[in-house]
């Protein structure tokens, strides 16, 4: 499966998850205009602090992204992704995108 892996830096301190407040990753399909993913930050408050930075990898599941695809086996697809985070107070990070295509096959 395809992995997403991206540099994290926090300068306030204010990701993860304590229960109340969440951090999220945001992955947006470019070939859709959608948001494929939603995924919640663990809890980092043993880790987290001011200047906090992290490597995150992320795996793509494929069966998803070709889930209903009236194309016939093998499914293939060329797809670009946008990728942020929003902290505790909703604000969003900078806001990437794929340079080289991820391509999916899926039987």
């Amino acid at each position: 499966m395809p992995v997403l892996s991206l540099e994290v830096t926090d300068a306030e301190g204010d990701l993860g998850f304590t229960g109340s407040d969440t951090s999220k990753i945001f992955i947006k399909n470019l070939l859709t205009g959608k948001i494929d993913s939603t995924l919640r930050l663990p809890d980092l408050s043993v880790a987290t602090g001011r200047n906090f930075k992290a490597d995150v990898e992320i795996t793509l599941n494929t069966s998803i992204i070709l889930e209903g695809s009236t194309r016939p086996s093998p499914k293939t697809d060329t797809l670009f992704y946008e990728i942020y985070i929003q902290d505790f107070a909703k604000n969003k990070s900078n806001v990437l995108k794929t340079t080289d295509p991820v391509f999916i096959i899926f039987p």
